[in-house]
């Protein structure tokens, strides 16, 4: 037999190294169907992110007052829950047709990194959604409860200009009152008594917003772009768009609890839009956080919602839990202050986390829907708490129907009318048709 020959068929009888050699082209075909998974999960997020965008769009199209622009409303709806370059995607321009429904459809090409190699460079997710508003044969009623934070740095002036709602000048003696008040309560209740220093800082006048004022207890929020006056004028257009749309049929009820280290209103389910505005004009910025308090107040306002109606509770708050119970002063801890569940001064307080959940949990298993807010600056300063609390409201918020937590994160003003805005058209009963 010649060598060459011999050598040959040598190789070919020869399975030594076979296991190796399948072993990498095994790896080569994982490595492609693991890249070409990436592209297309990357793709359907990108739909996924492009569906709730159009139907948020839809919605507000369909629910715009009459008279407005409603393609330019689902047009502001759908960038605003379409961030530019979500996942490395230039947000798309949607198509948006206005008649008896408003229709919006969307598709946005999104380059690949791994299926390029087989020739594909782009791929493209598509989405469409359609509303029709409810009519008058049909009305639904709501049912929504305001849980709101009137904590002190309520009174800090640190998220911008615009969408501010004061206090109405004829009030604001009393309200000032009202922080004097809370601030000499906080005292008595801290060491059993008020020394003369700290009656005369619950006097002081609130600094305008944007420092602390300065004794903080004593209220802050009156006037100015201060966080409590966003959240006025938030909680304002809220009520007045559910009680007062001018249809004699209306049964919707709205209800408020205030809260900062405990309770400061509490006002049942109620068509009494006058009463309502009163409340949330009185606000005024005190204290500590604590919001199982506000939850568990809640909770118990809720046994009045009515099943026909749907139910709702929105929870903003603008940091963390400091306590869970009653401060009081403690010499041995590092800020003079504990309460009974161990809680310090202005540290995270974890407990009252775990309670307030208890409450979103009971909330939620009632088929309740629950929204939460992060407001303010604190929530993005990239801290360990800021990590903590986001995570918090996110656990307790309601979930959507693609599994999303009912959650918004609203740094500044603008953010945050827009969130109840968006709470608004999500309550509102609009069946999607497409």
């Amino acid at each position: 037999m010649k060598p060459m020959q011999y050598f040959f068929r040598r190789f070919l009888s020869d399975d030594a190294g076979n296991v190796l050699i399948l072993t990498g082209l095994a790896v080569l075909l994982l490595v492609g169907i693991g890249g070409a998974g990436v592209d297309l999960g990357r793709q359907q997020l990108v739909r996924i992110k492009m569906q709730q965008a159009a139907d948020a769009a839809s919605l507000a199209g369909s629910l715009a007052p009459e008279g407005t622009d409603q393609a330019a409303t689902a047009l502001r709806y759908f960038n605003l829950n379409f961030p530019e370059e979500y996942l490395g995607v230039a947000r798309p321009t949607p198509s948006i047709s206005v008649g008896a429904n408003v229709r919006v459809s969307a598709s946005a090409d999104m380059d690949t990194f791994f299926v390029r190699h087989i020739g594909t460079e782009q791929l493209t997710a598509n989405t469409s959604s359609g509303t029709e508003g409810a009519n008058s044969s049909s009305r639904q009623n709501y049912d929504l409860l305001l849980v709101m934070d009137m904590s002190g740095s309520m009174g800090f002036g640190d998220v911008g200009s615009g969408g501010m709602r004061e206090v109405p000048s004829g009030l604001r003696s009393a309200v000032r009152q009202r922080g004097v008040d809370y601030c000499i309560d906080y005292y008595v209740r801290l060491f059993g008594y008020i020394d003369f220093t700290n009656y005369v800082a619950c006097y002081s006048v609130p600094n305008t917003p944007g420092t602390p004022p300065p004794n903080f207890r004593n209220g802050a929020g009156i006037v100015g772009d201060s966080r409590m006056n966003a959240m006025r004028q938030a909680a304002y257009t809220i009520t007045m768009q559910l009680l007062e749309d001018g249809n004699d049929d209306n049964e919707s009820r709205v209800g408020i609890v205030t809260w900062a280290d405990r309770i400061y209103d509490s006002v049942a389910l109620t068509e009494n839009a006058t009463l309502l505005y009163d409340v949330i004009d009185r606000m005024i910025g005190v204290n500590g956080t604590n919001s199982a308090a506000g939850m568990r107040e809640a909770r118990r306002l809720g046994n009045q919602f009515n099943r026909d109606h749907v139910r709702a509770v929105v929870l903003l708050t603008d940091g963390k839990n400091t306590q869970a119970g009653t401060m009081r002063y403690d010499p041995s801890s590092p800020s003079y202050v504990r309460d009974e569940f161990g809680c310090l001064g202005n540290a995270m307080c974890v407990p009252t986390n775990t309670q307030s959940l208890t409450e979103c949990s009971g909330f939620k298993n009632d088929g309740v829907l629950v929204y939460t807010i992060a407001f303010g600056r604190e929530f993005v300063n990239g801290s360990a708490d800021a990590a903590t609390s986001q995570a918090f409201l996110r656990s307790c918020a309601s979930t959507d129907e693609f599994g999303q937590p009912r959650f918004f994160l609203a740094p500044d003003s603008a953010t945050l009318q827009a969130a109840f805005e968006t709470i608004l058209t999500s309550v509102k009963k609009v069946r999607i048709v497409e």
